[in-house]
């Protein structure tokens, strides 16, 4: 009796491993096919968005006022964090609005990238969004 469960163990051990050795072809390829999905996602990365006014636009923004209806209002020195692990281009698309009669100096965008200016952007008042 006792040689047959030394038998039984030893083939249950036995089995194990075989079927161990049989499946590592099957774990190579799901772990060369995961590094391949991964790798595609990594080189094609999403397009980063920030709808600003929308739910959940606060992780992208830095002193701007309270959300309303679809907007913020900025306040001077608002800044827009865009990620610095994507390094394609962004298109930035903005609707401003402000009085008419704010200086110059006042309707100026800056875009600056790493602490460096990267573009200086004049605005000019457009009738077609003020309303009267």
């Amino acid at each position: 009796m006792r040689a047959s469960q030394l038998d039984v163990w030893e083939r249950n051990d036995h089995s194990k491993t075989a079927f161990f050795w049989r499946s590592i072809p099957a774990l190579a390829a799901a772990t060369l096919l995961t590094a391949a999905l991964l790798t595609l996602a990594l080189l094609r990365p999403t397009p980063f968005a920030a709808d600003v006014g929308a739910p959940g636009d606060a992780y992208a923004l830095a002193s701007f006022h309270r959300a309303e209806a679809t907007f913020r209002w900025s306040a001077p020195g608002s800044v827009l964090l865009l990620p610095a692990a994507y390094d394609g281009p962004f298109i930035l698309d903005l609707r401003l609005h402000g009085p008419d009669f704010a200086p110059a100096e006042a309707r100026v965008l800056r875009v600056e990238r790493a602490g460096a200016p990267a573009a200086v952007v004049a605005t000019t008042p457009s009738r077609a969004l003020t309303s009267t």
